[in-house]
């Protein structure tokens, strides 16, 4: 990609890039964090309240980020 697209990247498109692949990543762990959890045998309100927090300060991430890209 990078020689593809030598003379057109700057310092923002990466950046802009690394936030991107930073922020799938963050999603793909969650993901796999919350299968983990859900397909215990231990299905208690502490658990489930643990991943509601965790999928709201994603959302919330997710529109700062959109926000900040705006």
């Amino acid at each position: 990609m990078l020689v593809v697209l030598h003379n057109s990247l700057d310092i923002y498109k990466i950046m802009s890039l690394v936030m991107v692949l930073f922020c799938w990543i963050i999603h793909w762990l969650v993901i796999k964090r919350s299968k983990g959890l859900i397909g215990e045998e231990n299905r208690n309100v502490k658990e489930h309240a643990r991943l509601l927090i965790l999928f709201i300060l994603l959302i919330l991430f997710d529109f700062g980020l959109t926000y900040i890209f705006w």
